[in-house]
């Protein structure tokens, strides 16, 4: 398996690089800052380049069997618009470059969650998350949907990262409280084994703690 990875340096991104080396897959992993503290191995290839960098997300996912897609706002740049525009960049370079599987990362909260959230989990993610950040959260979906691509959307409430086991719960109605969590190397987990599958495909699955 050879996958390429956008949104490498972030915390669950280097989870995912770990897990991605420690199955023996080859990696490929686009990075603004090839110093960033990643893992180590001969099957990693650092792209370096930013997401809104066509030719850099081009060389990044040429001759990859899939994609998983990380990005957030952590970069520095504005939460409305680099979710989006990074997608827009993404979906046409996957095309050009013959690779059909994305899995990507967006969050609890978007609209499209509002009938399996709790109340609490409604009214307050707005204000501590941004509801800028949700809007945006929710056209990155509204692009990837629109794509002929072979996609998977998940969707992670708060990350934490603990000693728990690699456990999780997938699925398109999970009820979502608003303490419900996930950890970051079960969410890691989950999008090694999703980028590796040949189903599900086309659907927006939530994530939460086994």
């Amino acid at each position: 398996m050879k996958i390429a990875v956008l949104g490498a340096t972030g915390a669950t991104g280097r989870h995912v690089l770990t897990k991605a080396l420690g199955r023996g897959w080859e990696v490929r992993a686009l990075a603004r800052d090839t110093a960033a503290d990643l893992p180590e191995g001969e099957r990693l290839t650092i792209v370096r380049g930013d997401a809104l960098d066509a030719d850099a997300v081009g060389r990044t996912v040429a001759g990859t069997d899939a994609v998983i897609g990380l990005i957030g706002a952590r970069m520095g740049r504005d939460p409305a618009l680099l979710r989006p525009n990074s997608t827009a960049v993404l979906v046409p370079a996957m095309k050009a470059a013959g690779v059909a599987r994305l899995v990507a990362v967006t969050t609890v909260g978007v609209a499209a969650t509002h009938p399996h959230q709790s109340w609490a989990s409604r009214a307050l993610l707005p204000l501590i998350v941004g509801r800028a950040h949700l809007d945006q959260a929710g056209q990155q979906e509204d692009i990837i949907g629109a794509s002929d691509l072979d996609w998977v959307i998940v969707r992670p409430p708060r990350l934490v990262d603990d000693g728990m086991p690699d456990a999780f719960r997938l699925g398109e109605a999970l009820p979502v409280a608003f303490s419900a969590t996930v950890g970051r190397r079960a969410l890691a987990q989950a999008l090694l084994d999703l980028a590796s599958a040949t189903t599900p495909s086309r659907q927006a699955l939530t994530i939460l703690r086994h």
